[in-house]
């Protein structure tokens, strides 16, 4: 039997969630099955490359802490949370990309910002799925592991009614520990994590473009109202 519960696997850090489960009497589940660990890395000299590629806040705040660029220095980002985090170490991207979700559409923008003898330097994860560095010629990406990423399967309670999965590795790490049901409502958080998804055969009922909370809430109001008769059938 489905719960009014919302599972989601980041540690819901965003106030508004609590306050949207509150609102609509559904329980909370923020439980990311993934954790993450700094890297000792030698950064490339500075004129090695041209522009710094963060894809994620992670990758700003583990680079950023061992490795301060020059404020000269081009930067990009994956959308606009990635931005709010570059800016607080005090610098700026020059690139911000419009659909987090979406690495191929950010790409395709990204490297009309590149010239052709431009290098890239990427800070990574070590399980980085590196798409935007699939749209670039392999000369001009310099890879950067900053950070490991380990799985840390745990087992949730029951079934909640929503699940909101932020990356493949946070499925891989969920469906260790527990299964998902047809009965529940998916949400993928970007095109990688839902891609993922329906290759570990889980349907996929709603694919966010931007991976953030401002895209994820409207999502999840919208579930949240759906008339309670809509769902006599799952009970």
């Amino acid at each position: 039997m489905l719960s009014s519960a919302l599972y989601i696997s980041t540690t819901a850090s965003d106030e508004r969630l609590a306050v949207f489960c509150a609102e609509y009497d559904w329980r909370l589940h923020a439980l990311p099955m993934i954790s993450f660990q700094q890297i000792s890395f030698v950064a490339p000299e500075p004129e090695e490359y041209d522009w710094i590629f963060f894809t994620s806040k992670r990758s700003v705040d583990f680079f950023m802490s061992l490795e301060l660029p020059e404020k000269t220095k081009k930067m990009a980002v994956i959308g606009k949370s990635t931005a709010r985090a570059l800016e607080e170490w005090g610098f700026e991207a020059a690139f911000v990309g419009e659909r987090s979700g979406d690495p191929d559409h950010v790409a395709e923008f990204f490297i009309k910002k590149v010239k052709s003898n431009e290098k890239v330097l990427f800070p990574q994860s070590s399980i980085s799925n590196r798409s935007i560095q699939r749209r670039l010629a392999e000369e001009q990406c310099l890879n950067l592991v900053v950070y490991e990423t380990f799985t840390m399967p745990r087992k949730i309670a029951g079934l909640p009614k929503v699940l909101v999965f932020s990356s493949p590795s946070n499925v891989r790490g969920f469906l260790q520990m527990n299964q998902i049901s047809p009965l529940q409502t998916i949400i993928a958080w970007g095109k990688t994590t839902a891609h993922f998804l329906k290759q570990s055969n889980v349907r996929v009922d709603y694919v966010l473009e931007d991976s953030s909370y401002d895209a994820l809430l409207p999502v999840l109001k919208e579930i949240a109202e759906i008339k309670t008769s809509d769902y006599a059938n799952d009970y």
